[in-house]
């Protein structure tokens, strides 16, 4: 079960942001091979998706799922960059390779339940949006890169009004990652798909603040 591939947020330094002026926006099913290349750089076996799985979510929850892509005119040495595509027509040769991704799905339960985490179960009059897969290419972790979409994520379903809450599986080592975003843990998760020991962590979209309030 990929959950995050990324490690506690750090802040992201200027320099990282001037060398990969990162461009977040909704991935499409367009993205599937960069979207597969990712979770294969960044989970080891067991825990990634099928691509089938992939696949699915990304035709049918393109609106709730989110990559963050460099733009550069340089060619890049990672998993994903033989898929980057040209964002724009007028600089053909700059191009923009996904580095992170929140994939989602959308379910009517409050809590996780193994049907939410399975190919076919978006549910699109759901309320709790189910992150089924959040990475980061393992060359770009430590740079707060995994903070910074995250945070993003939050505030587009804030502002969208279109859930409830987000509610994701994570480690006892991303325990406090989620927390520094706003999650709370709910406890040990009743998800039995997986044999590893997960926890559920929800933030509720009542309790955040916008962007402009923050500020």
């Amino acid at each position: 079960m990929p959950i995050v591939g990324g490690r506690r947020g750090r802040a992201v330094s200027h320099a990282t942001l001037d060398v990969l002026h990162p461009i977040a926006h909704n991935l499409t099913a367009g993205d599937l091979d960069s979207c597969i290349s990712l979770e294969k750089d960044a989970f080891q076996a067991g825990h990634r998706h099928h691509p089938s799985h992939i696949q699915y979510c990304l035709s049918h929850c393109s609106a709730i799922s989110l990559g963050l892509f460099t733009s550069t005119h340089e060619a890049m040495s990672t998993a994903t960059y033989q898929y980057a595509r040209s964002p724009d027509s007028f600089e053909p040769e700059r191009k923009a390779a996904l580095v992170a991704h929140i994939i989602a799905t959308k379910t009517t339960n409050s809590a996780l339940a193994d049907q939410d985490l399975q190919p076919g179960g978006h549910t699109e009059e759901g309320r709790t949006i189910v992150i089924q897969s959040f990475g980061v290419l393992l060359a770009y972790r430590q740079n707060g890169l995994g903070s910074m979409l995250l945070n993003s994520y939050i505030q587009r379903v804030r502002e969208a009004d279109c859930a409830e809450r987000i509610v994701v599986l994570a480690n006892e080592e991303l325990i406090k990652f989620y927390q520094g975003l706003g999650f709370v843990m709910v406890g040990d998760s009743k998800v039995t798909s997986t044999t590893d020991h997960w926890y559920d962590m929800v933030i509720e979209m009542k309790n955040v603040k916008s962007a402009e309030k923050a500020s």
